[in-house]
């Protein structure tokens, strides 16, 4: 499930400014950078625009630090969500709060310095308590969207997963509670139990199929299916006699 957390809150309008240049320029493998920022518009915006927002937001107004991560295995393993997108739908959500008032956020990307990918941002909003289950209701669009994304960005690359979860489906010979590593066709290596052929996590039993615990791939006790390596991307191909 993705993150929506508010890191901070304020009304002074310096402060604000002051979380605009952080998104902005914050320091990156010990090198200052200046990364894009993007509002509700397509294409990007700039601080003075930012500065501008804070400048005229209404009086009572609130500025919200507010962040969102994408699941790091679940939904952005590729590091290819459309995070631009995510974040405009979780804040239509956020909208919808305050029924006709103007909510407005600029928002930057944080990846080079980190292995989760993740927005930061600055999101001006009218008064008004956000209450748990509001905050509940964006963490759910925000999932809403990237489960959305990775369905269609894996069907582009030929992965098919099975509706409301997260499985890519396979078959693996004899691999079926037989107790040995399903890499090795012979009875020399015999684990307590059975292994994922892409990652080597163990896998458990879900009714008639296996579930990697790591990289949640599903596989049946099933033949004829093969698995093909193609750089780092993982290709179902028909085969003889599974894996």
């Amino acid at each position: 499930m993705a993150i929506v957390k508010k890191t901070s809150e304020t009304r002074i309008r310096a402060a604000a400014k002051q979380t605009i240049r952080y998104i902005v320029h914050r320091r990156e493998q010990g090198q200052k950078i200046t990364r894009p920022l993007f509002s509700w518009e397509i294409g990007d915006s700039r601080k003075l625009s930012a500065y501008q927002a804070i400048d005229r937001a209404p009086k009572g107004s609130k500025f919200l630090r507010v962040a969102i991560s994408p699941d790091p295995k679940r939904e952005d393993a590729n590091r290819d969500l459309n995070l631009r997108e995510l974040t405009r739908e979780t804040i239509k959500e956020l909208a919808k709060r305050y029924k006709g008032q103007a909510v407005t956020f600029f928002a930057a990307i944080h990846e080079g310095h980190t292995d989760k990918r993740h927005i930061n941002m600055l999101v001006i909003v009218p008064p008004g308590r956000l209450t748990k289950k509001e905050w509940k209701h964006m963490r759910e669009a925000a999932t809403a969207n990237a489960k959305k994304q990775r369905a269609e960005l894996d069907q582009g690359r030929g992965i098919f997963r099975q509706k409301g979860s997260y499985q890519a489906y396979t078959t693996i010979g004899k691999s079926r509670f037989m107790k040995r590593d399903i890499f090795d066709r012979g009875a020399a290596t015999r684990p307590s139990v059975p292994q994922c052929p892409v990652c080597q996590g163990e896998l458990d039993r879900h009714g008639r199929l296996l579930e990697c615990t790591n990289c949640e791939l599903s596989f049946s006790g099933g033949r004829h299916i093969g698995l093909q390596f193609e750089g780092a991307e993982l290709k179902l191909s028909q085969g003889v006699g599974g894996v």
